[in-house]
Parts: C-alpha cells; sequence; structure tokens
C-alpha cells in the first residue's frame, strides 16, 4: 500500500478482465468502452463489499468519487511475466 494515496487520472472507465478475490484486474477504457492504449494498462479495482464484478464487466467511477491508486498488485501473466499494476480504490 502507498503511504500517500493518489489520485489515478488516466481513465474514469475499466472493462474487467478477470474478476479475483478482492477485486477485479481491468483494461483502461475511454466513454465509448475503446480500450485505451495498445495494450492499455491494466489496473487491480479493489471490491466496494456491495457490488460483485463480472467478466467484461465495465466499470465507471461513481459520481463523486474519484480512482485513487492506493498500492500495487503483482502477478503472474500468461506469459509467465511478473506484472506490477495499480491498485485503485474509489474515494
Amino acid at each position: 500500500m502507498l503511504k500517500e494515496p493518489v489520485e489515478f487520472t488516466e481513465a474514469n472507465r475499466f472493462v474487467v478482465i478477470q474478476v479475483l478475490p478482492a477485486g477485479a484486474l481491468c483494461w483502461c477504457s475511454d466513454e465509448n468502452n475503446t480500450v485505451l492504449g495498445y495494450p492499455s494498462p491494466p489496473v487491480y479495482v479493489l471490491a466496494d463489499g456491495e457490488n460483485q464484478f463480472y467478466d467484461e464487466q465495465t466499470i465507471d467511477v461513481p459520481k463523486g468519487k474519484k480512482a485513487i491508486q492506493v498500492g500495487t498488485y503483482q502477478y503472474r501473466s500468461n506469459d509467465n511475466m511478473m506484472r506490477t499494476v495499480p491498485v485503485l480504490q474509489f474515494q
């Protein structure tokens, strides 16, 4: 976890790639559900305890809240490489 969380300004919409126990691994997306960049930067969005994630779901930052990077998450990709991505929470 970061000592000082920072606002994540690269995207306000995310598309779920894979659901994980405490959240979802997502691609950053734009308002047209177009994945940003090639490939777009993946992020890990923490679950809020109220909503469940599902594959290919589009997640928007809720009105009145911001996407805040609170840490990083490491995982092993399909090509067996360790990847590190931002962990986001909506606050």
